[in-house]
């Protein structure tokens, strides 16, 4: 008989495992967090920190120079204010919390992203050093 050693299920690997030091991965970038709607600021952050009865706003980097900030803002599952919304809700939700963020702060903003949780993507958690 054939016999070896068992392949191997794909599930029992995560990208991750293969990352080195020298991965894309080295470049962390810097952002900071803000809580939806009195944009309390938090100093560490990491994934636990997003509540998903809540959203959140993170201030990312500029893309390129002299552009304005990446500004993305993450909305929990059960967030009330958009709870059951299709994209329309969460867009309008976006922008809304943005000019709200950005009268506060008087800070620019450039290109404005959704992120619903669970459908996150890489780039935002670039941000999360911490994991």
């Amino acid at each position: 008989g054939g016999g070896g050693e068992p392949t191997p299920r794909a599930a029992d690997y995560s990208i991750r495992d293969q990352m080195t030091p020298d991965s894309p991965r080295e470049v962390w970038r810097t952002g900071r967090l803000f809580k939806y709607p009195e944009w309390e600021e938090y100093e560490l952050f990491d994934s636990d920190d997003l509540w998903s009865e809540h959203a959140y706003l993170l201030y990312g980097e500029a893309p390129s120079p002299g552009a304005a900030p990446m500004v993305f803002v993450w909305i929990g599952q059960f967030f009330e204010e958009c709870e059951g919304g299709g994209p329309e809700v969460l867009r309008h939700f976006t922008e809304r919390a943005a000019r709200s963020f950005g009268r506060h702060t008087g800070w620019k903003i450039g290109a404005l992203i959704t992120v619903q949780e669970l459908e996150e993507e890489e780039d935002f958690w670039e941000y999360f050093v911490l994991g």
